[in-house]
């Protein structure tokens, strides 16, 4: 398929949403689906929670690629969804479910319930076509806590779960990155021989590796980021229903439950409050909440586990939201616009903060774990708001740093060749040597300091903090020497200044060694 033609997908509907909430009315949605989304087949089907047994047919009558359903409930027998959709020839990780029951059917009043039907359907029919497509490496078998007793003498009903898988060409493991084993709640990731391993039965899909790595160098289909990004950037389109505004609620499998009973028998959820469930609220990075409010979003709440995070993210996403709120109130918007939340009660109105779409959608990726993409994100933000460029943040949750170098620096290179995101960065031309540093792309990991061999002098410096001018200058040269070549065959030796650090260490009865360091290459040398 190109981009020219997409998916054909099929969504199907449970026809008791009708009488459920303030009830939907399915044939505005399947008509607007079936209308402003392309290659969109929309079929409403009796008590479909329950009758899982004739998907596949239905499937493979449509000739869809990509399924999504639209529940009263977010409650369903997962294993036996999975045997359908597999007997049907698609991807059972790929499928999208929605619980309209919570998320739609109590918005009030019945017009906003619908449009927010049609919202979120469209939004679960770009992640749906965002799907990357699963691996084997992506697939680990999982026994359902509750199994009928002829299940668990046939074991048919096995349940799949998604885990990550590495992409070897992108992976910085052999420089010696560690960031994804080093984000890993449960030791899944290990570093051996130069590069990672996965132990999938230690792997409980957290997700967090995702976030963690600068080089989108682990896919995780289900939750990969440009799924995400699809499914945001289809929420906060103005362009599809005239539901406005419209918040984004950030959710995770300890949370969603609670949620969506208070707004199923509560009828607690303001129209426009828009969920997007993660594995863990550990994958949202700083630049997420950000990005969605450049997007348009009124507001973003995040709402953790109650209680104890089993993946020990409290602190983690606590000081992410701080970090936003404080670099908004410097921005001179209004702080309120990202919050932690517990319940519906909590969300922030959203009337007052976005009572506006945006004109141009801004061209930003919501969920990228690139660092240029965040420093697009804050960039945009600043220049939106007409802050001068001088905004200087410094706070333990920012996602970007500032690498100095001071005189004692013999540019080896080491620091460049540990960094996993391209932030520093050795060239070499007609004899001359550069290190430079790109704001935009340190993410403050901190790779570099352990490996200079000057760290003992302090001769490299990383400070975490966000700069707006920083950012916008690009890369900027942080150490510049001339480099020696062989007499002999013209080949680099090394900087001058680790030339001058070597005569430091060897001293003057040692001055005709250095005289051969200095003038040959090792091969030459040798041959001398």
């Amino acid at each position: 398929m190109t981009a020219e033609t997409p998916l054909k997908t099929l969504v199907l509907l449970c026809q008791d949403l009708a009488s459920l909430g303030q009830g939907l009315d399915l044939a505005a949605i399947q008509a607007g689906l079936q209308d402003r989304t392309p290659a969109v087949q929309v079929q409403v089907v009796p008590d479909l929670e329950h009758r899982l047994e004739g998907l596949a047919s239905l499937v493979q009558e449509s000739g869809a690629a990509r399924l999504v359903l639209g529940l009263c409930a977010g409650q369903h027998r997962t294993p036996e969804l999975q045997a359908q959709v597999r007997k049907a020839g698609l991807d059972p990780l790929g499928v999208e479910v929605l619980d309209l029951g919570a998320w739609a059917a109590p918005v009030h009043p019945p017009s906003q319930a619908t449009a927010q039907a049609q919202l979120l359907l469209t939004a679960a029919v770009a992640r749906a076509r965002a799907f990357p497509g699963s691996r084997p490496a992506n697939v680990k078998p999982h026994l359902p806590s509750r199994l009928s007793r002829r299940a668990l003498f046939t074991l048919s009903r096995l349940e799949y779960r998604t885990v990550p898988s590495l992409l070897a060409r992108r992976c910085a493991a052999p420089a010696g990155c560690r960031l994804c084993a080093a984000a890993c709640p449960r030791a899944a990731l290990k570093a051996e021989n130069g590069r990672i391993t996965l132990d999938k039965l230690a792997c409980d899909g957290c997700g967090l590796c995702v976030s963690a790595c600068p080089r989108e160098a682990i896919a995780f289909p289900g939750h990969a980021p440009a799924q995400l990004a699809a499914q945001i950037q289809t929420l906060l389109d103005p362009t599809v229903t005239e539901l406005w505004p419209r918040g984004i609620l950030f959710t995770c499998p300890g949370s969603t439950p609670g949620l969506a009973r208070q707004a199923q028998w509560d009828g607690a959820l303001p129209a426009g409050w828009l969920p997007v469930a993660l594995p863990c609220l550990g994958m949202v990075l700083a630049s997420w909440p950000l990005a969605c409010l450049a997007l348009g979003a009124g507001a973003v709440a995040l709402a953790p586990c109650p209680g104890r995070c089993p993946f020990a993210q409290e602190g983690v996403i606590a000081g992410r939201v701080a970090y936003c709120r404080e670099l908004l109130h410097l921005l001179g918007d209004d702080p309120e616009r990202v919050r932690l939340v517990q319940s519906l009660a909590d969300l922030p109105p959203l009337l007052a903060m976005a009572p506006q779409p945006p004109a141009i959608p801004a061209p930003l990726h919501p969920a990228s774990p690139a660092p240029d993409a965040a420093a697009q994100v804050h960039l945009h933000l600043a220049q939106t708001a007409g802050t001068p460029t001088d905004v200087s943040l410094r706070h333990p949750h920012a996602p970007f740093g500032l690498v100095q170098v001071t005189n004692g620096c013999t540019g080896c290179g080491v620091c460049a060749t540990a960094c996993p995101s391209g932030a520093l960065l050795l060239e070499r031309s007609d004899g001359h040597l550069t290190l430079s540093f790109d704001a935009a792309l340190c993410t403050a990991c901190g790779q570099c300091l352990p490996v200079c061999p000057e760290a003992a002098h302090d001769v490299l410096s990383l400070e975490r903090v966000t700069d707006l001018r920083r950012l916008a200058e690009g890369r900027v040269p942080l150490y510049e020497d001339r480099e020696w070549r062989c007499e002999r065959c013209g080949t680099p030796i090394a900087p001058e200044g680790m030339l001058r650090r070597i005569e430091a260490l060897l001293g003057d009865e040692h001055a005709t060694t250095l005289g051969m360091i200095a003038r040959y290459c090792p091969e030459c040398r040798a041959a001398q």
